[in-house]
């Protein structure tokens, strides 16, 4: 009855499907239902997706709504169709049914949320996404493009064995970071180099060729950095241990207030692993 007569007559309704998931989020659950259908249209998979609103008044988030739930859709597709080399997206149609006691009169659309920006906004939801490839860095834009061109370089070398060169061809850019007061973008840079890196130097070592090559402040952010994950890698570790006596002490039994005492989690910790168990 509502689908547009260019769609609804190129429908075979013989194939209609329903789909068992939802994808609604379970905070808007107790007014929202939705329903999704897979039917074939001109050959092709086309998707139906029924959303029924339990509310009184238009709402202005509806249309990001109504994309972030295309997008889960088209997510559990691609999943679903993963080994299908045939398989192409398919177009979604939404149905808005509208329980308020006056006709809907709220944005339908991201063009309506975007105004006089539709057409830039319609454009960037269709085109393909800026794809940067990090080992295409030259010397000539570490110099010239310090910012994107550092964390390129530090990316593409990432499985180096050897921080050294590295360190010393971003050398002159992080001074420049250092200079205008950007220390917390080095120490993402260290940080994400702590954590990817696989060069053999310990942290000592990378941290005495800072200081070398940056300055004494860039030895001890790394110094800091580095006793930071240490730190944060033992209580990991002991979380870990913690989950692991606490799973074997659930299932044999063991009353909550005794494994609590025993691993030192808390009461809302042990309930979530009793839900797992």
């Amino acid at each position: 009855m509502h689908l547009p007569d260019d769609i609804k007559s190129k429908i075979d309704y013989t194939t209609i499907e329903v789909l068992p998931e939802t994808y609604i989020d379970e905070s808007l659950s107790h007014h929202q239902v939705d329903a999704l259908f897979k039917v074939r249209c001109n050959g092709s998979d086309l998707l139906l997706y029924v959303l029924v609103e339990q509310q009184s008044r238009p709402d202005y988030s509806m249309p990001v709504r109504s994309l972030s739930y295309k997008s889960d859709i088209w997510a559990s597709y691609i999943e679903t169709h993963k080994h299908d080399s045939d398989a192409k997206l398919p177009p979604i149609i939404n149905l808005h049914f509208y329980t308020g006691s006056t006709p809907y009169d709220g944005p339908l659309s991201i063009a309506d949320l975007a105004k006089d920006n539709a057409d830039i906004v319609n454009q960037s939801l269709i085109q393909p996404m800026i794809n940067i490839w990090a080992g295409a860095v030259t010397e000539e834009q570490l110099e010239t493009h310090p910012w994107a061109s550092t964390l390129e370089y530090i990316m593409h070398h990432r499985r180096t064995s050897d921080i050294r060169p590295i360190l010393r061809a971003i050398a002159p850019n992080v001074r420049k970071f250092y200079m205008v007061g950007q220390t917390q973008f080095v120490l993402s840079l260290y940080t994400y180099i702590e954590n990817v890196y696989t060069f053999k130097s310990p942290a000592e070592e990378f941290a005495n060729i800072a200081g070398e090559e940056i300055s004494e402040r860039a030895k001890e952010d790394i110094m800091t950095i580095a006793e930071q994950m240490m730190r944060r890698g033992i209580e990991q570790g002991a979380l870990k241990n913690s989950i692991e006596i606490a799973q074997r002490m659930i299932a044999e039994g063991s009353n909550p207030a005794f494994i609590m005492k025993v691993t030192g989690l808390s009461l809302d910790q042990i309930k979530e692993l009793q839900k797992k168990q």
